[in-house]
C-alpha cells in the first residue's frame, strides 16, 4: 500500500497508522492528525488567564478550521478538536486520509488506539 502513497505523506504516519494501513488495509481509520504549530500565543490585550486561554483557543480552532473542513467534506466522523496539543481526531476513510494529510499545516498522523500507560515504581 505504501508505494501508492507519496512518500512526503507516508512519512507523516506515525509507525503504528503505518503498520495498520500495510497490515489490516482497514477501510477507515481513527486517527489523531497533529497541525503544525502556529504560535498561538495570547494577544497583547489578554488581561487574565482565562482570556488568554480564549485567544489559544480561538487561534488554533482558526489554525484547525481548514483541516476539519476537509474532513467533514470528505465524510469524516466523531471529529473532535484538541486545542492544548494543537491535535484533531476523527475516523476518516483511507482515500481522505491521504487527501487531509497532504495538506501543509499536517505535521504527523497518529493511529489513535488505545495506548498503556506504563508508571514507574518509586520504591
Amino acid at each position: 500500500m505504501s508505494e501508492r502513497i507519496p512518500r512526503d505523506t507516508w512519512e507523516k504516519f506515525d509507525v503504528a497508522l503505518q503498520r495498520e494501513l500495510l497490515a489490516v488495509r482497514p477501510a477507515e481509520v481513527a486517527v489523531l492528525i497533529v497541525l503544525t504549530p502556529g504560535g498561538d500565543q495570547p494577544s497583547g490585550s489578554a488581561v487574565t488567564r482565562g482570556e488568554a486561554v480564549d485567544d489559544m483557543r480561538r487561534a488554533f480552532g482558526l489554525r484547525a478550521e481548514a483541516v476539519v473542513g476537509a474532513i467533514v467534506a470528505a465524510g469524516g466522523r466523531d471529529i473532535r478538536e484538541f486545542w492544548l496539543n494543537h491535535t484533531v481526531a476523527a475516523h476518516v476513510s483511507i482515500t481522505s486520509l491521504l487527501a487531509v494529510a497532504a495538506r501543509p499545516e499536517v505535521r504527523q498522523v497518529l493511529l489513535d488506539s488505545p495506548r498503556q500507560a506504563e508508571i514507574a515504581d518509586e520504591h
